[in-house]
């Protein structure tokens, strides 16, 4: 009993390790690859947070409860598993994910999704280009990207200087439509000449993906930008680019 109580309190259960026993013998009698990525499945459940088979449970129901529109409780149940089950990081940032996705989206708490997912953002080790080392990380990188630049997007009408910051945010990391929170930060910074040229000319880096009103915004905030620091060539350039799509 004094050693399946430690295994417990040490985040892992002697259900855990006969669990894994089984579905390892179980691997072992067929050659049904089929049955095998099952297996594997398994075997991935009962060995995430450390054997934490209370933590996938909790996970499991909190996920039911939000497919079912329950935000509110599922809520709860997260809170609980970051408060007093999970152990080991990665475990955390998945459920920090899970939850501020229900956050952001369904219970109107978007400022709190995105200061918790970005938490995990912050102590995850990147690139040189903003991007995730473990790719394993790019799909939450994607999403908290588009989620500070859209929250920036809504908080611009109320407070530049908020959206300035959310916009900041998501530049900073890999993500597919980075270009257009430069592109934004460019705009509420036109004031300051140096800084809002800074961010024009990485904005223009991603104008493919641009579409003509956002192609239009830049070439008009680089032609001006290049006007005022005396570079009239540059200036010619965007100003042309602009009006070719008037």
């Amino acid at each position: 009993i004094k050693d399946a109580t430690e295994q417990r309190v040490n985040g892992r259960t002697p259900e855990a390790d006969s669990a894994l026993h089984h579905l390892e013998r179980a691997k072992l009698l067929t050659a049904d690859s089929n049955w095998h990525r099952l297996i594997d499945a398994d075997i991935k459940y009962v060995n995430w947070d450390e054997r934490n088979i209370w933590g996938s449970v909790l996970r499991d129901s909190a996920n039911a409860l939000a497919t079912s529109a329950k935000f509110t409780q599922a809520a709860e149940i997260y809170d609980q598993l970051l408060n007093k089950v999970l152990r080991t990081q990665r475990a955390k940032d998945d459920v920090k994910w899970d939850y501020a996705t229900i956050e952001y989206a369904k219970l109107k708490r978007r400022a709190s999704a995105v200061a918790r997912l970005g938490e995990v953002i912050n102590t995850i080790a990147k690139d040189s280009s903003g991007a995730p080392v473990d790719t394993t990380y790019n799909n939450m990188f994607e999403n908290y990207g588009a989620m500070c630049h859209y929250l920036g997007v809504d908080t611009m009408k109320v407070n530049r200087k908020v959206a300035y910051e959310y916009f900041e945010r998501a530049a900073a990391i890999a993500w597919k439509e980075r270009g257009k929170s430069y592109l934004n930060m460019a705009e509420l910074t036109k004031t300051n000449i140096e800084l809002s040229l800074k961010h024009a000319e990485n904005a223009v880096a991603w104008e493919r993906l641009f579409n003509t009103e956002e192609k239009k915004m830049i070439y008009r905030l680089l032609a001006e930008a290049y006007r005022r620091k005396n570079q009239p060539d540059k200036a010619r350039l965007y100003f042309d680019k602009f009006r070719e799509l008037q």
